[in-house]
């Protein structure tokens, strides 16, 4: 009996020592955090990227309106130094200068004969960046059967409606053959003809006053035409310079015109040659029309 007692009584205390020692539970585990849209990593930037910051063009010389500038404060658009005033050009010639940063940087070259006549043309591209003046020059081939007097222009044309925006021009002398000779000087660098009434971008009205300076022309006369947007003529008119034959003076005159709706224009002045009514100068500016 005694013996069966101590036995029941290990049973008892192994019993109660397994229940007090604690319960393990296997550790689960642990969720991965979930991020929101705003967590998101970033886009990373490209490494060594450089942006070039864009280039400003040029500034122009500010031009008091109405008052005429002086004449170094205007440096000609389309400047040609080759060939010179009279020389007598051969095929092809070649031509160059520096002008203003154009579309594309591109320039027009038309070889003229005496009767105004396109006997050669070509293009000829600004070595400068895009917005920038400088360089230009061209190889145009051209055919005349006799030595006549003829006409190298050099043009601008606008994106837009394709019209000329400034043209500049040197009197030669064409030969079919034999050799080429020097002219007497260079055409100038002085712009002949600075508008400086209205100012580029100004919002005009039907009736404006067009004023500026120009270089002697013949007979002291200038042409003037307003384009509407497409480049249509929707207004014309002429002046005189106020100065004394062959001496360069102001200009000064009121065009109207007629459009049905605002938008942008072009005004236009250009002087023309006695020999063949071709133009040997022409300038513009770009304003906005109001009807």
């Amino acid at each position: 009996m005694i013996r069966l007692a101590i036995l029941i009584s290990l049973l008892l205390l192994t019993a109660c020592s397994l229940a007090a020692q604690p319960t393990v539970v296997p550790a689960s585990t642990p969720a991965t955090p979930t991020l929101g849209p705003t967590r998101l990593p970033a886009t990373p930037r490209p490494v060594g990227t450089v942006v070039p910051r864009p280039t400003a063009p040029a500034a122009t010389p500010a031009l008091t309106p109405g008052v005429p500038p002086p004449a170094n404060r205007a440096l000609e658009a389309i400047v040609i130094t080759q060939p010179l005033v009279t020389a007598a050009v051969v095929s092809p010639v070649h031509v160059e200068g520096e002008a203003d940063p154009t579309f594309e940087q591109t320039l027009a070259i038309h070889i003229l004969d005496v009767e105004g006549r396109v006997v050669g043309q070509g293009t000829a591209h600004i070595n400068a960046n895009v917005g920038q003046r400088g360089p230009y020059s061209a190889d145009i081939s051209f055919n005349v059967e006799n030595e006549e007097p003829g006409r190298i222009i050099v043009y601008s044309t606008s994106a837009r409606d394709g019209h000329t925006v400034h043209l500049n021009s040197v009197e030669v002398k064409l030969k079919p053959s034999g050799s080429a000779t020097p002219g007497i000087a260079p055409a100038s660098t002085v712009e002949s003809i600075v508008i400086a009434s209205p100012a580029p971008g100004a919002t005009v009205t039907p009736t404006l006053t067009l004023s500026g300076e120009a270089a002697p022309t013949f007979e002291q006369h200038l042409s003037m035409l307003i384009r509407d947007a497409t480049g249509n003529v929707i207004g014309t008119g002429s002046t005189t310079i106020n100065a004394d034959a062959g001496q360069r003076g102001p200009f000064s005159l009121t065009l109207t015109y007629t459009t049905a709706s605002a938008g942008p224009g072009r005004i236009v002045v250009y002087d023309t040659s006695p020999r063949d009514g071709g133009i040997v100068h022409l300038a513009s500016v770009e304003v906005m029309l109001s009807p």
